[in-house]
């Protein structure tokens, strides 16, 4: 038998296996190419807790990455890592930065120290910074300089790093990685329900079963819910819903899905479209009122890594 898959969000409370019968059918006046409004477009591509959850993860995590990214080590793993060259400077002043490294609960953290140096090579004179959280050096002393055969415009002092952090400072891009793949999932879904929204068919859907799974969400129980439809092309289809909100599959004496008449295996659960996005049964594409809710975590993400990334200085 055919079957689709769609994984809907909420809350929901664990029942045991059961099946429900229901009549079934096409909805007048539900098939045709609809009218899609750009900010129903825009809701199904961001709406949805999956989606919600990739675009916090997504904006937090590059704020973090906008600082530690670029302020990494990383020249110690491009410039550094072949043939270099090593010379006498002098340490012409010592400054804090802004910037300090470990510190737990009872021990201070360190803070990071720009060290600017010269030296000459080959009759000329070079300026460089590096940085360390040592204390050791004072304004004066003489140090060993190190830089890329043939390249004394990026040099460092020996022992010291080429920027206030760490190359193991990258491990934060992780963080906002996952909350792109999170709303990247979200958007790919956003798509297809876009698609459904402008040329799906609306029929009433039996729901054949209800299943716990071994997943929670909020602490909730996951349910893997299997809907059964009659498609334009004469056959009967199934619909598997995954939802720890299964009410919301429940909450109609008549439970609706939207297909694609040429490929009715593609289709969603009209209760679980995101974004605060419906079809009402005269097949009018709705927005809730409280849907506009679900832009304020990406237009937050994005103006503030805009905003950070001004300051970082990448325009």
């Amino acid at each position: 038998m055919p079957s689709s898959n769609i994984l809907a969000g909420g809350l929901g409370r664990a029942n045991d296996i059961y099946s429900l019968s229901m009549s079934y059918q096409p909805v007048p006046g539900s098939y045709g190419s609809r009218d899609v409004p750009l900010l129903a477009r825009l809701l199904t591509l961001v709406g949805g807790t999956l989606s919600q959850i990739g675009w916090a993860f997504a904006g937090i995590g590059m704020l973090f990455a906008w600082v530690f990214v670029g302020n990494a080590d990383i020249a110690s793993y491009t410039k550094f890592n072949g043939a270099l060259e090593r010379v006498t400077g002098t340490i012409e002043r010592i400054e804090k930065t802004s910037f300090s490294e470990g510190g737990s609960k009872g021990r201070a953290s360190k803070p990071v120290s720009a060290v600017h140096y010269r030296f000459t090579q080959g009759g000329d004179s070079y300026n460089g910074v590096s940085y360390t959280l040592s204390s050791d050096h004072t304004p004066g002393d003489t140090v060993n300089v190190e830089f890329p055969a043939g390249e004394p415009t990026t040099s460092r002092v020996v022992g010291m790093r080429s920027a206030p952090f760490g190359a193991a400072a990258l491990m934060v891009i992780i963080f906002p990685l996952i909350g792109f793949i999170m709303a990247g999932f979200g958007v790919l879904r956003g798509l297809k329900v876009q698609r459904l929204l402008r040329d799906g068919q609306l029929t009433s859907a039996k729901l054949k079963s209800k299943r716990p799974t071994n997943m929670t969400v909020n602490k909730r129980r996951v349910f893997r819910l299997e809907f059964e439809f009659d498609g334009r092309d004469g056959r009967r289809h199934t619909l598997t819903a995954r939802s720890h909100t299964p009410e919301i599959f429940e909450d109609e004496q008549t439970e609706f899905v939207v297909y694609d008449p040429h490929n009715p295996d593609y289709a969603v659960m009209r209760d679980s479209i995101p974004g605060g996005v419906n079809i009402s049964e005269s097949g009018r594409v709705i927005i809730k009122s409280w849907a506009f809710l679900q832009l304020i975590i990406p237009s937050i993400s994005i103006a503030g890594n805009l905003m950070a990334a001004h300051y970082s200085g990448v325009f």
